[in-house]
């Protein structure tokens, strides 16, 4: 099935793009598009994704989400929200 992933700020500079698509296999969850990204773009996405103090909002087509064990389906949008910092 084909999965939609997109993010802001530092890791959508890593990713390079504003979105990228992802074959992935039936029964897939959102925890596994996440590895998924870590495992394609290194230590430093896997941090902004998956680390202890990232601090990240998730959403299946633009709804949030409470756990990343939710499943997606063919055509869906993951998208990854990096807190922002500033002022």
């Amino acid at each position: 099935m084909r999965v939609m992933f997109s993010s802001n700020g530092r890791l959508r500079y890593l990713i390079g793009a504003t979105c990228i698509h992802m074959e992935m296999p039936p029964e897939t969850r959102v925890v596994d598009v996440l590895e998924n990204v870590a495992e394609r773009y290194g230590a430093e996405a896997r941090a902004l994704i998956l680390g202890e103090r990232s601090g990240v909002l998730v959403l299946v087509n633009d709804e949030m989400i409470e756990q990343s064990t939710t499943a997606v389906s063919d055509g869906d949008e993951v998208t990854v929200l990096l807190p922002m910092a500033g002022g």
